[in-house]
């Protein structure tokens, strides 16, 4: 079976940025939103979704020695075991409003 999903499934290529999306469309956006443009050049032309890149929720934070502050992301549309530990200065979109939310419910 895997050697059959290996042939039908090129590993070295990745797929198409394809997700539901019209070509005119991201071209149109692509022109408008410079931000976008950059995002399709570093991740969406290699098959990473946009949803991936947007956080559901904080699960948890932490300290490390030198005082920095850490927290576990949960990203939409993956499950939990990809769920990932960012610092407190990375720029992602709504952090922010995620990290104030997660102290709010603390």
């Amino acid at each position: 079976m895997f050697r059959n999903y290996q042939r039908k499934n090129d590993m070295d290529e990745p797929p198409s940025g394809d997700f539901g999306g019209d070509e005119e469309k991201s071209r149109k956006r692509k022109n408008k939103d410079p931000k976008f443009a950059e995002m399709e050049e570093r991740f969406y032309r290699y098959g990473i979704k946009p949803e991936w890149m947007m956080i559901h929720r904080i699960l948890n934070h932490s300290v490390d020695k030198k005082g920095h502050v850490h927290y576990l992301i949960k990203w939409r549309d993956l499950p939990y075991d990809q769920a990932s530990w960012e610092s407190e200065d990375v720029e992602i979109q709504d952090y922010d409003l995620f990290k104030q939310s997660y102290w709010n419910h603390r």
